[in-house]
């Protein structure tokens, strides 16, 4: 897998997001941003696409939400997002020395 496209609406105030994540040249992306940008709305987002749940809209629960991640060939990814990592909570490298070398992306998530 060398790309994974993201495309969410009304995710958790996630009013729209469009990107691409290109894994071509790394393993991992780092996502730092000041309070308030959405980071733990798009970690809520993730979550739900690793569980194969639905995501929703906190203040307007009616309206549609989108998820779609998926791949360079269009399939839809479920179980991509392997581990999130959040404030309190153990590190990448604490948390690869405990399972091993992982191979998949991870995202880290301030």
């Amino acid at each position: 897998m060398k790309r994974v496209s993201l495309n969410l609406e009304h995710c958790y105030g996630i009013k729209l997001l469009k990107a691409v994540l290109d894994f071509s040249k790394t393993q991992a992306y780092a996502i730092y941003a000041p309070n308030g940008v959405m980071k733990s709305s798009l970690a809520q987002t993730f979550q739900d696409a690793f569980k194969g749940e639905t995501s929703k809209d906190r203040i307007f629960p009616k309206r549609a939400t989108l998820l779609h991640i998926t791949d360079e060939r269009g399939f839809i990814l479920r179980k991509f997002f392997h581990y999130l990592c959040r404030p309190g909570k153990p590190s990448v490298s604490a948390m690869r020395q405990s399972i091993g070398r992982m191979s998949f992306p991870t995202f880290q998530l301030s």
